[in-house]
């Protein structure tokens, strides 16, 4: 009878769609990550930061006119790259630093040892 139940479950999650795989709502945009990957980072230990909008980040890195980014695509994959948010007058604020333009042009080069070359992973 037991088998009976597996079976059956299986079935319902195969019918379902759920296959352990993300939701299309909860999909997020490679081009927004890597927006966001490009210019921002999130704060170390100790750093201050600043708390922005994905309305603010939008225009900051002059998404408004990219077709395959909204605010609310950037808002999924802050939440989907781990940043920290406080909700400050009703509007979710990402906690960033913003990279510097050597920074960015570190990053985009060795994406992988970190804005300041430390190896460290934000």
């Amino acid at each position: 009878m037991d088998e009976e139940k597996k079976k059956r479950k299986k079935k319902k999650a195969a019918d379902s769609g759920d296959s352990g795989h993300k939701k299309p709502w909860q999909e997020t945009s490679r081009s927004a990550e890597e927006l966001i990957d490009d210019n921002f980072r999130k704060p170390k230990t100790g750093e201050k930061g600043e708390h922005l909008s994905s309305s603010v980040v939008m225009q900051i890195v002059g998404a408004q006119n990219m077709k395959d980014v909204s605010a609310v695509k950037l808002g999924r994959a802050f939440t989907a790259m781990g940043f920290d948010y406080k909700i400050i007058d009703g509007i979710r604020r990402y906690h960033v630093v913003r990279r510097q333009s050597d920074e960015i042009k570190l990053h985009r080069e060795q994406p992988d040892l970190g804005a300041d070359g430390s190896g460290e992973v934000w």
